[in-house]
């Protein structure tokens, strides 16, 4: 993962990522990983959820508490810092990396991700396009998709460096 090195973020993340594998049962041990973090350190107000309940299904019959509940987790995710690198620099990405793109905005950190993918020697982006109705590689080179797209602010790297 890249994004600031800060000792409890590593930690945490750590201890719930393995928790979120050890779920699986096929999973009997989760050891040997750890993350790096770079990128200017931002902030991200969290509403998307509770502010359109009403329009996401999964929320429309949500109880009072329930949405408490929400917002409150909303809350907390938006006092926390974030990591973003510069749209305008692909130099941290690497074949098969996840990538997510940092929103400029609107109560939503990640605004859409995909896989990164080397052509010619040049990063592409293989992900859902909701233009397409489809899963495509982009015609443009990342360094080209991302400053297509204004509403992108930056993006953060997943990288998988053993199982």
């Amino acid at each position: 993962l890249i994004g600031a090195e800060q000792p409890y973020v590593r930690a945490e993340m750590k201890r719930m990522i393995q928790e979120t594998l050890l779920r699986d049962y096929r999973i009997l041990e989760v050891d040997g990983f750890d993350f790096t973090f770079s990128g200017d350190i931002c902030h991200c107000t969290f509403n998307v959820l509770s502010r359109n309940a009403a329009h996401i299904p999964a929320l429309m019959n949500a109880d009072k508490e329930q949405m408490e509940q929400l917002r409150q987790m909303e809350e907390n995710l938006s006092q926390q810092h974030y990591c973003r690198l510069p749209k305008d620099d692909v130099s941290h990405v690497r074949e098969n990396d996840i990538i997510a793109f940092c929103a400029s905005g609107n109560g939503i950190d990640v605004y859409h991700v995909g896989f990164v993918i080397f052509i010619d020697g040049k990063p592409h982006l293989l992900h859902a396009s909701s233009t397409q109705k489809k899963v495509v590689v982009s015609e443009d080179d990342l360094s080209h998709y991302m400053a297509e797209v204004k509403r992108f602010s930056g993006y953060r790297v997943v990288r998988l460096t053993a199982f």
